[in-house]
Parts: C-alpha cells; sequence; structure tokens
C-alpha cells in the first residue's frame, strides 16, 4: 500500500480576510442586495468572534474596491460594485419607462392645518418634500394623493392607491400608514397591477415589501446612553402602554446600560411593560392620548416625590413628556437641573419647551424611499429594508449635572461609548 505523501502545513490565513472573504461571499449570492445597510461594526464582531479592528480591517478592504460605501450619519452600505450577482432579481417594475419620465404616486394622510403639537403634524410633510426633491432631481414627477376627507374620515388606501394607477403613474409609495390592514390592502393593488410598491414605515416589517424605516432600538439606546452620560445613574423608563415601538425602545435602553458598564448604574422600568393593556378602544384618539399624558403625570408624580437622588428620566414620546413636566411643575423642580428628561420624536413643541429629544430621520426616510422607487422602475436590484438611526438634540432638559454630583464612572462617559446603529 502506497503512502500519501503528507502536504506541508501552511499558515493559516488572518482573520480579517477570512471575514472579508466570506463577507464577499455573501453580496455575491444576493443575500444583502445592494442599498442594504451593513451591520454594525459591534454585531459584527459578536457574529465573528473577533475584535471590532478586525472587523475594521475586513471592512476597510471592502471600502477600498468600492464593494461598500460609508455615508456620514447613515452608515455603510452594500453597492455591489465588482460583486457578481448569484441570479437577478424578479422585478413588478415597468422596464420600460425610464426614471426620468416616470411619475411617482404617494398616498399619506395630512394632518390638519392647526395640529401644532403632534408629532405627525411635521413628520409627514417632512418626509415627502425629501421625497419629492430627490425624485424630480432625477428628472421624475410626483401626484399627490392626501387620504384625509375630514377629521372623522378617510379615503380607505386601495382606493385612493386604484385612484393614482388609473391617473398612471409609474410607482407607489405609501407614508407613514403602519396599520397592517392597509399594508396588506395597498400590496395587494400593487401586485394586482403590476405596480412597485415602497413604504415608509416606523418599524420593520416581516413581509417581502420594500421599506424604509428607523431604529427604534438605536433611539432608546441613545436616550439611556445621553442620560449616563450627563450624570444620571438612576434611569426610570416610564411605559403607559404596551406595543412594539415602544418595546424596541426599552430594549435600546437596556443594552446601553449593559454596553456602558457602570456598577452603580440601574434602569428601571415603571411599571412592567409586559402585562399593560394598550388601550380601550372605545376611546378617540384624542382621549387616549389625555389618558396616557395623565397616566404619566402620575408615574411621574410618584416618582419625583421618592428620594433625593436625581434621575434620568426616559418618556416614551415628546408628547408623554408633557405629563412629566407637569407633575414637575406642581412640585417645583425643574428638568436639568433637579432631574434629566429626554422624549422621542422631536414633535414641534419640543424645542421651545427645551426637551431633548431623539428626532426620526425624515429627511432621509424620504430620499431612501424615492431611491428605492427610482431603482424599482429601471428595473433594478435594490434592498427590501432601509433601517436609519435616529438623531439625539440634547436641549435644556437633559443639562448635565454638578461635578459634585457627578461620580467619575460617569465622567468617564464620552463619545467613546456612542454606539453604531443596532440592527
Amino acid at each position: 500500500m502506497t503512502q500519501k505523501p503528507v502536504q506541508p502545513k501552511t499558515p493559516q490565513s488572518p482573520a480579517y480576510w477570512r471575514i472579508e472573504q466570506d463577507l464577499r461571499s455573501i453580496i455575491a449570492k444576493g443575500r444583502w442586495p445592494a442599498g442594504t445597510l451593513l451591520p454594525s461594526r459591534q454585531s459584527l464582531a459578536r457574529e465573528y468572534k473577533v475584535g471590532i479592528s478586525t472587523i475594521q480591517q475586513a471592512v476597510s478592504n471592502l471600502l477600498a474596491d468600492g464593494t461598500l460605501r460609508a455615508e456620514d450619519g447613515r452608515g455603510t452600505f452594500i453597492t455591489g460594485v465588482g460583486i457578481e450577482m448569484a441570479s437577478p432579481v424578479k422585478t413588478t417594475a415597468n422596464t420600460d419607462t425610464s426614471a426620468a419620465t416616470a411619475t411617482l404616486g404617494i398616498l399619506a394622510m395630512m394632518p390638519a392645518a392647526d395640529d401644532s403639537t403632534g408629532a405627525a403634524s411635521s413628520w409627514v410633510p417632512t418626509i415627502i418634500k425629501a421625497m419629492e426633491r430627490r425624485f424630480a432631481d432625477a428628472g421624475g414627477t410626483t401626484h399627490f394623493f392626501d387620504r384625509t376627507i375630514d377629521r372623522r374620515r378617510n379615503t380607505l388606501i386601495d382606493k385612493a392607491a386604484l385612484s393614482l394607477i388609473n391617473d398612471r403613474v409609474d410607482g407607489l409609495v405609501s407614508v407613514l400608514d403602519d396599520d397592517p390592514k392597509n399594508i396588506a390592502r395597498v400590496t395587494r393593488v400593487a401586485e394586482e397591477h403590476n405596480v412597485p410598491l415602497v413604504l415608509i414605515t416606523s418599524e420593520a416589517l416581516e413581509l417581502p415589501v420594500p421599506h424604509v424605516f428607523y431604529d427604534n432600538t438605536n433611539a432608546g439606546f441613545q436616550a439611556a446612553q445621553h442620560l449616563l452620560a450627563r450624570g444620571y445613574h438612576k434611569i426610570v423608563f416610564l411605559t403607559p402602554f404596551k406595543t412594539l415601538w415602544l418595546e424596541e425602545r426599552v430594549r435600546g435602553a437596556q443594552q446601553a446600560m449593559d454596553h456602558v458598564s457602570l456598577p452603580n448604574a440601574t434602569l428601571e422600568i415603571r411599571p412592567p411593560i409586559g402585562p399593560m393593556k394598550i388601550w380601550n378602544k372605545g376611546l378617540g384618539l384624542s382621549s387616549i392620548r389625555n389618558s396616557y399624558v395623565q397616566r404619566i403625570h402620575d408615574l411621574a408624580l410618584e416618582l419625583l416625590q421618592e428620594d433625593d437622588t436625581p434621575c434620568g428620566i426616559i418618556a416614551p414620546s415628546d408628547e408623554m413628556a408633557c405629563g412629566v413636566l407637569e407633575a414637575a411643575e406642581i412640585l417645583g423642580m425643574r428638568p436639568g437641573e433637579d432631574f434629566g428628561l429626554t422624549g422621542f420624536d422631536d414633535f414641534p413643541a419640543a424645542r421651545r419647551m427645551g426637551l431633548t429629544s431623539i428626532r426620526p430621520p425624515l429627511e432621509l426616510m424620504g430620499e431612501e424611499a424615492a431611491r428605492l422607487m427610482l431603482a424599482a422602475i429601471r428595473g433594478e436590484r435594490s434592498s427590501l429594508q432601509v433601517r436609519l438611526r435616529p438623531h439625539l438634540l440634547p436641549r435644556l432638559s437633559t443639562r448635565p449635572m454638578d461635578k459634585d454630583q457627578l461620580s467619575s464612572p460617569a465622567r468617564s462617559l464620552s463619545s467613546n461609548h456612542s454606539m453604531e446603529a443596532l440592527t
């Protein structure tokens, strides 16, 4: 029996090179199509069980040859340049229509003219303006359908979509309608008429429909991390109701606490979010909001009287933060001095109130939706999900604590502890 020659051992390839090749393979197979946001460096480091510097070295080579592109404030995206895709993706777009001659149909419910408090009064117009600008820069035309008839009723989304299709639009974008029934209706209409569809939502969807959304988990992370950095070791997240986006924000706050590893830092969820009812469906929207603000008011009144330790409070939204401010006024306390307060959404009055808020990337949401639609109209491959980071807007309600109150562990917090978008 002839013995096989022993093959000489070859040195193992560096970890960064193996990771780089694996990422190239994933992109080449189409698992991450062009336009997809690359998972965060920390997420990749956990997956590959290596340090962040190793991931950065692998990613740097992909950036250098154009396979990835980095955009300030947004993240790192797949370009697909130089990568041979495994197979073409089926598209419902009309490939005879060029982007320069295309018409985009926009579906939205515009807020009432006198709605100057809620976040929606600025969100929808801001998103639509950015989308229209991006589409116009490509030479296209937009056609807007306002589903709002009056405050009591509105046009059904499938009828609105059909109206735009009958006006010969080349694609549809639905703006901030997260109702699962409405999503199903507009998706069905788009498929029946072979018209590409893009959704702008406030959370990720488990549907094979291109959609743009902002990362609520990262929003919660930023809120908690900011309060920790300002010296508040005790943080209380007020949760007067249960909904998916609030659970994601709470999860992000919990991850921020784990990230900084301060031994004396605590996060309390008050009340526990698990068994809460969502709301009484018999109430109108304004009554629901008022009941939540009152609930927040009662929770904050109880919390602020408990002890003398300044705490950081996270409210579910800027609107709910008003209940905290009302409770503080009764007790003669001021945000930014006696306690810290952070909200979400950057609703119009937040600036006037001096309220620190986490603002959704509204302009980017509109621009990315237009980009996805332009790609669909050209028959190009594009991502199904575009996850965007919100923006922290520090104001007086989270003014840094006095130096004698700020302990050394908190003082060490800096921008080095900032976290990339959670994916």
